[in-house]
């Protein structure tokens, strides 16, 4: 059985190629993640945030409050203010949100 150079470099293209569509959206929240937890560090645990889409206003009431319970490379656990509600947030999706320390930014409104 022959095999031919050009047969065998352009299927196996073709199965990475299916890979990089399949796995491509998932490393990039993943890769997302880790820099913001890594490089940006915009929480420590014990913080007071509040979360927010990037393209609207924040209330002028303040925004709703969470705190920081835990971070893994994966996921940060929050705490809701009012109603001790537990969340566990992906890093990938915190990645592209508007984020507001209140220990850091001692002047914002957060209630």
């Amino acid at each position: 059985m022959e095999i031919y150079p050009l047969t065998a470099f352009l299927s196996l293209t073709g199965v990475i190629l299916g890979f990089a569509f399949i796995f491509g959206p998932a490393s990039s929240k993943y890769f997302e993640g880790l820099m913001l937890v890594f490089l940006r560090e915009p929480y420590d645990i014990g913080d007071r945030i509040a979360l927010s889409d990037v393209d609207e206003d924040t209330k002028s009431s303040g925004s709703s409050t969470w705190f920081v319970e835990g971070v893994t490379l994966f996921t940060t656990t929050v705490r809701y203010a009012t109603t001790n509600e537990v969340a566990s947030l992906a890093n990938g999706s915190l990645a592209n949100s508007r984020i507001i320390n209140a220990a850091r930014s001692p002047k914002a409104n957060v209630q």
